[in-house]
């Protein structure tokens, strides 16, 4: 990719309206360099269908850049009638012309894979025509509006020597195998056909040798995530690649960190290449420091200790990770009672421990630094992972690794190897698209008035407004038409004063004073007069029912990971992450947040929306 550059920043505009300077074209970008856009842009790609260029050049087009598809103006150039459709059926036959009267390129295309004397004669006629019809769009674009940049998406750049057309070169990579897999799987095209093509290509060092930028290279995993296969885990392992996708969370891939266990049953990968998901395992145990997490499990090191024992040694945790290739990483260290920094003073600095989990998804309060603090004081080094375990929590927190990562053995290298980044989600987002001072604050600080989330982000188009309790949504589901993947409810804030509570407690016969006594909630231990977890329960089904009044509530399934404290604020939200149009079945992701952001309660619930 190329891209111009003038004397004053120009910007793109997101369907918002908001400014954007943009740093980095897809959230693995390594090269953040596009902050000063005048003229025109061009987007190499690496291999003929590296799909992170597509991606690019369509994320450009939708904030207001110019794109010309080279691929498109090759269609245009040996159309019926050119001159260019003659020579390519003077030079390789009347065969080449398909039943509509045009060049059928499939046909075109098996006669030049592989052979390089025929496709050079089929470039010679048609790069030119594609090269006067780019700079003729250009021009045309330029003298219309001078300061709108101008993306040219071509899969032949350099070898066309066409580099005298753009200011900046961004070469997207792609693996080898994926490239083959994906042409593949796409064209209907044999392996050899597609690797005799990529052979025909420029090598990866030759391309990033003349490129000005280089897509591709950072992998962004979250390294702590748990499924239904956990026994408190309540997200389907489908669901969390269909969130992915469809909110554009900006991680390329997962691993499932099972509690107690490694699930040596279940196999994604054929879930993993239908959403372009790298989707691995791994194991989260139990020691006397706290949880760990387990990379690279293999049969070998199963066999070496008892994944369900709760009270593991961590030092045979780690002698039996480093005996069988493996690695071992304390998990939210931070965290009281499971986490690694509680049982120092009594148990000391442990040995072997070189990486610990810095960021958490489900940290609250300090836990996190905490964390960061041991890290700094043990120079350890740190990983991210959100401890999902609904699906809208995937990706909170994660990983940025420097190297390709397809599978468990890759991942412990790049772990040994050190070359990688704990990340948050938010700097992730400011990382995709920020501009300076208040304008950052617009895609980086939700408390912002202008908050906007980034351009892309699903996650800032809903169709229901969130509203106070008592106030009437947009809309109203009726039946199961009226629910997309994705969608959150309205949001609502309970009633938990002391005098509602005590309504509530004294109505069902529960008039204990750790209900409706602050001080003498304390006395117990308490951090304060609890709201009763019932009640809790009952402003989830109530939220749902706000929702869609006729929904039929079959299951409110929660994990409590804090007590909701009475006279406190809370917020609870609901998002949809599943559905079976069929049945009427929706699955829902619960959360009760406190003030501070922190989650007090999580969960699922199941209901039943009328199907017409």
């Amino acid at each position: 990719m190329a891209g111009a550059t003038g004397a004053s920043a120009t910007t793109l505009t997101n369907n918002s309206g908001h400014q954007v300077v943009q740093r980095s074209i897809q959230y693995r970008f390594t090269c953040r360099c596009m902050t000063d856009l005048s003229a025109a842009i061009c987007l190499d790609k690496l291999n003929f269908n590296a799909i992170s260029k597509s991606t690019a050049a369509q994320t450009l087009g939708d904030w207001g850049a110019h794109v010309i598809d080279a691929d498109k103006l090759g269609h245009r150039a040996y159309l019926a009638g050119t001159r260019a459709f003659d020579q390519v059926v003077a030079t390789f036959g009347q065969d080449t012309v398909g039943e509509d009267g045009e060049i059928d390129r499939r046909v075109l295309g098996g006669k030049v894979f592989g052979q390089a004397d025929r496709l050079k004669a089929l470039t010679d006629i048609v790069w030119p025509a594609i090269r006067s019809m780019a700079a003729q769009e250009i021009s045309q674009v330029q003298q219309k509006q001078p300061q709108q940049p101008i993306v040219l998406e071509a899969a032949v750049l350099i070898e066309a020597g066409w580099q005298d057309l753009v200011d900046m070169l961004w070469v997207c990579v792609v693996d080898r195998e994926i490239a083959v897999a994906r042409a593949c799987a796409r064209d209907g095209f044999e392996p050899s056909a597609v690797e005799a093509r990529i052979d025909a290509q420029l090598t990866n060092e030759e391309r990033i040798a003349a490129a000005d930028a280089v897509s591709g290279y950072t992998v962004i995993l979250d390294l702590h995530a748990h499924s239904i296969k956990s026994d408190d885990g309540r997200a389907k392992v489908q669901n969390y690649c269909q969130w992915i996708k469809t909110r554009n969370i900006p991680i390329d891939g997962f691993v499932l960190t099972e509690h107690r266990q490694f699930d040596n049953e279940s196999d994604y990968s054929d879930l993993a290449a239908k959403h372009g998901i790298t989707i691995l395992k791994g194991s989260e145990v139990e020691t006397e420091y706290g949880h760990v997490l387990v990379f690279g499990v293999t049969k070998t090191l199963q066999e070496a200790f008892d994944f369900t024992n709760i009270h593991l040694a961590l030092a045979d945790v780690i002698a039996a990770c480093d005996a069988h290739g493996a690695v071992a990483v304390p998990c939210h260290p931070g965290r009281k009672r499971v986490g690694m920094a509680a049982h120092l003073e009594e148990h000391g600095v442990p040995a072997g421990v070189n990486i610990v989990e810095v960021y958490n998804g489900g940290s609250r309060g300090a836990e996190d630094q905490v964390a960061q603090d041991m890290a700094t004081e043990q120079n350890y080094l740190g990983i991210g992972g959100s401890d999902a375990h609904i699906v809208s929590h995937i990706g909170r927190c994660a990983t940025k690794f420097e190297d390709t990562i397809h599978n468990e053995q890759e991942l412990v290298n790049a772990l040994k190897a050190g070359r990688f980044e704990a990340i948050k989600l938010q700097q992730a987002l400011a990382d995709y698209a920020i501009a300076c001072g208040e304008t950052a604050a617009k895609f980086t600080n939700p408390e912002d008035p202008d908050f906007q989330a980034p351009p892309t982000i699903a996650s800032s188009f809903h169709r229901y407004q969130h509203s106070d309790p008592g106030e009437a949504t947009v809309m109203t589901v009726n039946t199961i038409a009226d629910v997309e993947f994705g969608v959150e409810l309205p949001s609502v804030s309970p009633d938990t004063s002391l005098a509602n509570v005590k309504r509530f407690v004294v109505a069902a016969g529960w008039d204990s004073p750790r209900f409706t006594d602050h001080a003498a909630a304390k006395e117990q231990g308490l951090p304060g007069a609890l709201v009763p977890g019932i009640m809790s329960q009952g402003f989830l089904s109530a939220m749902i029912h706000h929702w869609a009044p006729s929904a039929e509530v079959k299951l409110v399934d929660t994990v409590f990971r804090a007590p909701c404290i009475v006279d406190e604020q809370y917020s609870i939200n609901g998002v949809v992450t599943d559905l079976d149009e069929d049945t009427g079945e929706v699955e829902i992701d619960l959360t009760v947040t406190n003030e501070a952001g922190e989650n007090r309660v999580f969960g699922t619930a199941k209901v039943l929306i009328p199907v017409s």
